[in-house]
């Protein structure tokens, strides 16, 4: 009776073993992967976004899907994964499907300051192309980095490292001078990168302050109050007007990679304190702007900033309102002269001069570095 009641448990186990095994398994199939893959891209989900185009192209082999994973890349500005990318397509391209590809790979390059590679990848280009428009795009890319010859070699100008009390692990970026010699700058201050689990915490960037100290370096940064760092919100694009009484910034909601909610806020300096911001509801509306900086036009006092509103020339554009008093006009577009088919953003005014930079370029958002001009401690300058 033993014997019977232990072959049955074996008989009972080796058929339930058998019968798991014998159980489909539930797959994606190579639609769901491209379904899934294209609809993480449109939500800004890059990274998830790659990983699908990945399993796809294993089972596919297909180099479009290496093109997408490489724009991903992009503009992830991972621009070393995306260049490999363009190549292997490149590379694998027997019948010239692929020669517009040439584009985005010499951007890659050049990115990297890979010049030389970058203009070979934009000659070969121009060569093969019939597409007049692309053809322009490659020879403006090329303007960039032949006007490079023409500049004498800066030996005034010296790059060195912020210091920690200023850099976290984590992303700094839009360093500003007040007019007290402090440091104003967006940080994530965080040791490690930002991981959405529910176990992330306070994730959100915050405007820091740095005073300057004695040696001529800077204290440990602090955050600033609630009332600017709103909670639940990004705050970053700071800067200020000429005579320090003007605090302009950016409050901004992600969704993933990409920037779904952002404003320009507005703080007065009163008694050696930043008041509460107030958000400026010409400038501001249905579509996004930031960048805020403060300079003047035809003789009056403006607000410069990059918006993607309607009516414009690419999709970020550089604007400018006129400030009265504390009143700022409807936004007007700066034109072609300064914007292009591209996104244009981050706009800088000094002393008469004005400049802006395609977003589509490596950032400052890595680290801070002071630039100073020859020995003279006190020439500080910052890039925005």
């Amino acid at each position: 009776m033993h014997k019977f009641i232990s072959a049955i448990i074996i008989f009972l186990i080796c058929t339930l073993h058998s019968g798991l095994y014998a159980q489909p398994f539930t797959t994606s199939s190579y639609e769901q992967m491209i379904e899934t893959a294209e609809t993480a891209a449109k939500n800004y989900d890059y990274y998830n976004a790659i990983e699908w185009f990945d399993k796809a192209h294993k089972e596919s082999k297909d180099n479009n899907l290496l093109v997408s994973m490489a724009d991903l890349y992009m503009l992830l500005k991972d621009y070393n994964k995306a260049e490999k990318l363009y190549d292997r397509v490149l590379k694998r391209d027997k019948k010239g499907e692929f020669t517009e590809v040439l584009l985005d790979y010499g951007r890659s390059l050049k990115y990297q300051g890979k010049y030389k590679d970058a203009l070979n990848a934009f000659n070969e280009l121009i060569s093969l192309t019939d597409d007049e428009n692309i053809r322009n795009e490659a020879i403006f890319e090329q303007s960039g980095i032949l006007a490079l010859s023409k500049y004498p070699e800066n030996i005034e100008v010296v790059i060195s490292f912020a210091g920690d009390a200023i850099n976290s692990g984590s992303a700094e970026s839009s360093p500003a001078l007040f007019t007290d010699g402090s440091l104003y700058f967006s940080s994530f201050n965080r040791k490690n990168e930002v991981i959405i689990d529910g176990n992330e915490g306070d994730y959100h960037a915050k405007l820091y302050v740095a005073p300057r100290n004695v040696q001529g370096g800077y204290d440990k940064a602090t955050a600033l109050p609630e009332f600017i760092n709103r909670q639940g919100f990004h705050t970053g694009g700071v800067s200020f007007s000429a005579d320090g009484k003007r605090m302009y910034f950016t409050r901004a909601k992600l969704q993933a990679n990409g920037i779904e909610w952002s404003r320009i806020f507005v703080s007065n300096r009163v008694n050696d304190q930043w008041t509460p911001p107030t958000e400026l509801a010409n400038v501001n509306g249905e579509f996004l702007s930031r960048h805020p900086y403060e300079g003047e036009l035809f003789g009056e006092k403006v607000l410069f900033f990059a918006s993607d509103m309607p009516g414009g020339f690419g999709g970020m554009d550089i604007y400018y309102s006129t400030i009265k008093g504390d009143s700022y006009g409807l936004p007007v577009n700066l034109g072609p002269k300064i914007n292009t088919a591209k996104n244009d953003e981050t706009p800088f005014y000094k002393d008469g001069t004005y400049t802006s930079a395609p977003k589509d370029i490596p950032g400052w958002e890595a680290m801070i570095f002071f630039i100073l001009r020859g020995r003279d401690q006190d020439g500080l300058m910052l890039p925005t």
